[in-house]
């Protein structure tokens, strides 16, 4: 299994940039792929997302997985079951008043060039969502 991490600085408030990243029903404004997100039972989440693989081209795909906001500061963890074995967290950290660091980390199984792309690209465009919804 390997591991991701990407930081970035947010100009806003730890409590806010938190508020934002741990309402599972704002993912497809920070994950474009994710089209849409339905609650289920507990932490338990139904998600549809717009992929494309070498095979099999560009489809939608829906799945199950879990969503949870951390009790011991501000942290959310989401993952899902399945061959890429992926979870992953956002942790975010206050440095003033003003401004925070998010640090966004995934574990996963799947092996790819393109993770460090894909994780520089959505970490960049969580820092632009949030700076504009908040």
């Amino acid at each position: 299994m390997s591991q991701y991490e990407r930081r970035v600085q947010i100009p806003r408030p730890a409590q806010d940039v938190f508020d934002y990243v741990k309402d599972v029903e704002k993912l497809p404004e920070h994950f474009p792929q994710i089209t849409s997100v339905e609650k289920l039972d507990g932490d338990t989440i139904r998600t549809t997302a717009h992929v494309e693989t070498a095979e099999e081209g560009e489809k939608d795909v829906q799945g199950t997985a879990w969503f949870r906001v951390g009790s011991d500061g501000m942290t959310v963890e989401r993952g899902s079951e399945g061959p890429n074995n992926y979870h992953g967290e956002l942790d975010v950290d206050e440095d003033d008043a003003n401004a925070s660091t998010l640090t966004v980390r995934i574990w996963t199984d799947r092996q790819s060039d393109s993770i460090e792309q894909e994780l520089q690209k959505a970490v960049d465009g969580l820092s632009q969502t949030i700076q504009k919804a908040v």
